[in-house]
């Protein structure tokens, strides 16, 4: 099932945002697929959007399939403190615009790093009337939650991913 998830992910990402290209590859880990043949079978779902997809990658071979699971692994942090799994906090540190001995949570320390790479329609200018609105909308364009995903979830990663707020860090 999450190489059909990830087919979908790629399908709603590529159908919703514009790129240079028009080409587009994806490197899965061994497992996604049960075999390399049934992801090929998968990526034809995709219809006229051009993503060539290697199955059965090596993550030791394939970096980028490293920086994907640190990825993972951070949204998934995210994820979990949202849902109230995880409570840590670490200290803010030097040139964060915070005083460096304060207390930060840990996702909102995660996020700062990697808000920015999502997926997201901003939000024209004009409707900003305060830095509360400085905000992008990534449920509709780099957000795929499975159906199938437990209600409880499901609400936790839209409220966690389903909006990004771009104010306040350089």
């Amino acid at each position: 099932m999450l190489g059909n998830e990830a087919i979908c992910g790629f399908k709603k990402i590529l159908s919703t945002n514009r790129f240079e290209s028009t080409q587009h590859q994806a490197f899965f880990d061994q497992g996604i697929f049960a075999t390399a043949a049934i992801g090929k079978t998968a990526t034809e779902t995709l219809g006229d959007i051009s993503l060539a997809c290697f199955c059965e990658q090596d993550s030791r071979q394939v970096l980028g399939l490293q920086v994907s699971d640190l990825v993972a692994h951070t949204c998934a942090v995210m994820l979990l403190a949202e849902l109230g799994v995880v409570k840590k906090t670490v200290k803010t540190g030097e040139n964060s615009g915070y005083d460096p001995d304060s207390d930060m949570e840990l996702e909102f320390e995660l996020w700062a790093g990697v808000r920015y790479n999502f997926f997201a329609a901003a939000r024209p200018p004009d409707q900003w009337k305060s830095q509360l609105d400085f905000q992008v909308e990534v449920e509709s364009r780099g957000l795929h939650v499975a159906a199938t995903c437990d209600p409880e979830v499901w609400r936790a990663a839209v409220a966690r991913f389903g909006s990004m707020y771009l104010g306040c860090i350089d």
